[in-house]
């Protein structure tokens, strides 16, 4: 299995989801808690620009230890401005991608990632995340299979090859049921490290 099966412009995608999802919302009660989390829709939306501008640092310094992140929690900023900081955070991390070297690594609590594996963790940051808001403000909600399919080969590879791609992402991210699983629930892992080093069983959901 190829470790690019994620594409850099992937990031960029999602954060085009994202946006385009979540912008006609904005006048909506933002204070709400998202689905299945402790957060307010608004820190959900705060989250995931800083995780994704966080995985570009962190790629972008080639350090395994970790390091002070570029962005913290912003409650000033409206929902505005940080649809349009998800803009920006996902271009970012987009080009740190597609310009790092495939030996590049970056740290992760999860083990230090690939290039590839910051392109996957953030597009899932982004993409779970916009959905879990989706749910609070009752927003139909679904993501491209082709671009789900990917992002389940370089993170989730224990996960089913069959069915819908996205429900299977969700239920990778423990959102969710899949007929014939097990639900997974708050404990999910994912696999950061390049998928060369990925041991079949390794990870794989109790």
């Amino acid at each position: 299995m190829s470790q690019h099966i994620i594409l850099p412009d992937d990031v960029r995608r999602a954060g085009q989801i994202c946006i385009e999802t979540l912008s006609p919302a904005r006048d909506m009660n933002w204070q709400r808690n998202a689905a299945g989390l402790d957060w307010s829709c608004r820190f959900t939306l705060d989250h995931i620009v800083g995780a994704v501008t966080a995985y570009a640092g962190d790629l972008a310094v080639r350090r395994v230890e970790q390091v002070e992140v570029l962005r913290k929690a912003n409650a000033e900023q409206s929902i505005n401005e940080l649809l349009q900081q998800v803009e920006v955070a996902s271009a970012v991390l987009a080009d740190v991608c597609a310009a790092a070297p495939d030996d590049a690594r970056g740290y992760h609590p999860s083990g230090p990632a690939d290039w590839s594996g910051f392109a996957a963790m953030g597009c899932t940051e982004i993409l779970i995340h916009t959905d879990d808001i989706c749910w609070a403000f009752r927003i139909e909600f679904n993501v491209e299979p082709e671009l789900c399919r990917r992002i389940l080969d370089r993170l989730f590879p224990w996960a089913p090859q069959e069915g819908n791609p996205w429900q299977i992402m969700r239920w990778a991210t423990g959102r969710g049921y899949l007929e014939g699983y097990e639900s997974i629930g708050p404990d999910w892992e994912w696999h950061s490290r390049p998928l060369a080093e990925w041991n079949h069983g390794e990870d794989h959901p109790k």
